[in-house]
C-alpha cells in the first residue's frame, strides 16, 4: 500500500509540473487567533495557581507552503497550493512540562495575479479551500493520556485569505519576495479540543472555533514563462 501511495504521489507530482506554469514556496512566521484557544487555556491557568510558570496562548508558530499556478492566457492564473502550519505552547515548572501543539493544514485553491502588469513586481493572491487540524497535549515530553488513548482533537473546515508581495530578488525565472497574508477561517469543527486543553467538555467553550491568522514571510516563484 505503501508503495502505490508513493508512486501516485510522483504520478500527479509530475502531471502538476507538466501542466503548471509555475511552482510557489513560501515559509513564514505565523500568528493565530483563536478565541476559543484563548478562553480555554486562560482557564487552565486560573484553575491551576500554584503553577509558577503560567501556560501561553496559542499564537506564534510557522507555516510553510508548496503550490503549483497552472498556465493560461489570461493576465491572472490560478492554482492550487497546500501549507501547513505548527503552533505550540510549553510552560516548564518542577517536575512538571506541558505542552500544547497544534497542526494546520490547508489545501486552497488560488488565484494569482499583478495589479499593475507593465511592472510586474507586486502581485496579490486570493485563495479559498478547506482546512484541517490537530490538538495534542504533552506532558513531561511524553503524550497525555486518556483511558490509556492519547489526548487528541480533530477539527475540519473551510478558510479564505489574501496574500500581497514584491518581487524584490528576481533571478531569470526566479522570483523571491516577502509577503505579507491575512487569512481568515470562519468555522472548524472540532468538538474535544475543550478536553484537550481543559480536561472538561462544553464548560467554557463550543464544539467549534474560527482563527484568524496574520502572516509575514517569503515567497519563492519559479515561472516557466
Amino acid at each position: 500500500m505503501k508503495s502505490q501511495l508513493v508512486a501516485l504521489f510522483v504520478i500527479l507530482f509530475a502531471v502538476f509540473t507538466l501542466k503548471s506554469q509555475g511552482l510557489v514556496a513560501g515559509v513564514s512566521y505565523n500568528y493565530l487567533y483563536a478565541n476559543q484557544f484563548d478562553k480555554c487555556i486562560q482557564t487552565y491557568n486560573f484553575n491551576r495557581p500554584f503553577l509558577k510558570e503560567k501556560q501561553s496562548l496559542l499564537d506564534h508558530g510557522l507555516q510553510a507552503e508548496l503550490g503549483y499556478l497552472f498556465s493560461n492566457e489570461k493576465s491572472w492564473k490560478q492554482g492550487v497550493v497546500a501549507s501547513y502550519s505548527y503552533t505550540g505552547s510549553r510552560a516548564v515548572n518542577d517536575s512538571y512540562i506541558n505542552s500544547f501543539l497544534f497542526h494546520h493544514v490547508e489545501l486552497n485553491y488560488v488565484f494569482h495575479f499583478y495589479p499593475f502588469q507593465s511592472k510586474k513586481k507586486l502581485f496579490a493572491q486570493a485563495q479559498i479551500g478547506i482546512t484541517g487540524s490537530g490538538l495534542f497535549r504533552r506532558v513531561n515530553e511524553e503524550a497525555f493520556l486518556v483511558d490509556e488513548e492519547r489526548s487528541k482533537s480533530f477539527g475540519i473546515g473551510g478558510n479564505i485569505g489574501v496574500k500581497v508581495g514584491y518581487h524584490l530578488f528576481d533571478f531569470d525565472k526566479h522570483h523571491l519576495s516577502p509577503s505579507i497574508f491575512v487569512g481568515y477561517t470562519p468555522y472548524v469543527y472540532a468538538p474535544k479540543y475543550e478536553a484537550v486543553i481543559n480536561t472538561t467538555q462544553s464548560l467554557v467553550s463550543k464544539s467549534w472555533f474560527s482563527m484568524l491568522n496574520f502572516r509575514l514571510g517569503l515567497t519563492y516563484q519559479l515561472m516557466k514563462d
